[in-house]
């Protein structure tokens, strides 16, 4: 039976549940004033999008893995300024966050940026 652990990252929350004591590969958002920084800590390329939450529910996304173009790397980081966030505005405080490598591992989030 697996051992149930959570794992709790500084700025960002994050759980994982029913992990061994192995390290669990993942994808992560952490807000890092004024930049979101993505980590893709998986083997695998994936393909992310981000966008300021209100803005985020005026749009109707298409299949990502109908024609899968990842666009971040394995093992790798990308530092996104909040000013080139789409719909980023003065009054914005979070952005809605998804990732999938379209082989059945994905997450989406609300991330709070202050």
């Amino acid at each position: 039976m697996k051992n149930l652990c959570c794992y709790l990252l500084p700025t960002f929350l994050f759980l994982i549940a029913g992990c061994d004591s192995s390290y669990e590969e993942t994808v992560i958002a952490t807000p890092q004033p004024p930049e979101l920084e993505i980590l893709n800590d998986t083997d695998k390329p994936v393909f992310y999008f981000v966008i300021e939450t209100e803005d985020s529910y005026l749009i109707d996304l298409a299949d990502p893995c109908e024609n899968f173009q990842p666009n971040l790397h394995p093992k790798s980081t990308i530092a996104i300024p909040y000013d080139q966030i789409s719909g980023m505005d003065k009054n914005a405080d979070s952005v809605w966050f998804m990732w999938t490598d379209c082989q059945g591992e994905s997450e989406f989030m609300t991330i709070k940026l202050y």
